[in-house]
């Protein structure tokens, strides 16, 4: 491909016009709303181009890209489509998680779960969920509702589809990695895919019915209450349980109905009434706790 145009213009786009595209266009394709997109120089084409305009770049999926490459997309089409851009009409754009056969491994920050349905739940709803395929020969099926640091929703997972809303204030999806940013400089999510059997949560900072839940690269993963109680870990491995994590106005739970939970560092904090100050419980460490069998 050729990477500078007659002009000496670079393909590669800054980052603040790259954005303004994305944020204009809904963060994914014009026509159809797939976020998995290129980035088209559509007025001029990129070959006449001097300059890089958000005006005349355009986000194509890499269909819509070929249909239009091959003469079988006009731009009538496309401009009419820059208009009214698909994914802004939807309210989401969109993309497919390919997950195989096999139970999906998720890692939520320094939570690692296999063989669980539910990793978490939150005042009993179900936060991430994996379902068993419909068919024999099937995907397993992982659905999720992620809201950003403040509480507002910004993606679904509807049966490994993914939707990203158009209200978030950037959406990126680069190679296997989706970014959704709030803010210039701060990150709410970063999720990778690894196909065919594993989704891993690298960086988030979410809220959901008053629950924070926050992690990245370096630092524990917590899980805090609005009354001060919170829950910490460098490393939680869960096997085999029904539910991974569970908070409700009760407290927090972790491994609910069976399975094993391995914890490599976990503190719980807790709020003290006298002082209105967080206080934090020693940390528990390399403890393993096997399901429990009744005797005989």
């Amino acid at each position: 491909m050729v990477t500078r145009n007659r002009f000496g213009l670079s393909r590669d786009i800054p980052a603040g016009i790259a954005r303004e595209v994305r944020q204009r266009d809904g963060f994914g394709c014009v026509k159809c709303g797939n976020a998995i997109i290129d980035y088209e120089h559509f007025d001029p084409e990129f070959k006449d181009a001097k300059e890089h305009n958000a005006a005349g770049i355009v986000l194509l999926c890499i269909t819509c890209h070929g249909l239009k490459t091959r003469g079988r997309l006009s731009r009538e089409s496309i401009a009419e489509a820059i208009r009214s851009p698909a994914a802004r009409h939807k309210g989401f754009s969109f993309g497919p998680f390919d997950i195989g056969t096999r139970h999906p491994e998720l890692i939520f920050g320094n939570v690692v779960a296999r063989n669980v349905p539910v990793l978490i739940q939150i005042h009993g709803e179900d936060i991430f969920r994996i379902r068993e395929p419909e068919a024999p020969g099937g995907p397993f099926r992982i659905s999720a509702f992620v809201s950003d640091r403040n509480g507002a929703p910004m993606m679904h997972i509807v049966d490994n589809e993914w939707r990203t809303k158009t209200s978030n204030w950037d959406v990126r999806v680069e190679a296997n990695r989706i970014t959704i940013n709030s803010d210039v400089r701060d990150i709410d999510l970063v999720l990778r895919s690894n196909p065919p059997d594993r989704l891993v949560f690298e960086r988030f900072n979410l809220r959901h019915r008053g629950i924070a839940m926050s992690s990245s690269a370096g630092s524990p993963t917590l899980f805090k209450m609005l009354d001060g109680r919170s829950l910490s870990t460098e490393g939680m491995e869960l096997d085999g349980c029904k539910i991974g994590v569970m908070l409700d106005q009760s407290g927090l739970a972790v491994g609910i109905g069976g399975g094993m939970v391995s914890i490599k560092s976990m503190s719980l904090g807790y709020l003290l009434p006298s002082d209105g100050r967080q206080h934090t419980s020693r940390p528990m460490e390399s403890a393993t706790i096997l399901p429990f069998k009744p005797k005989a």
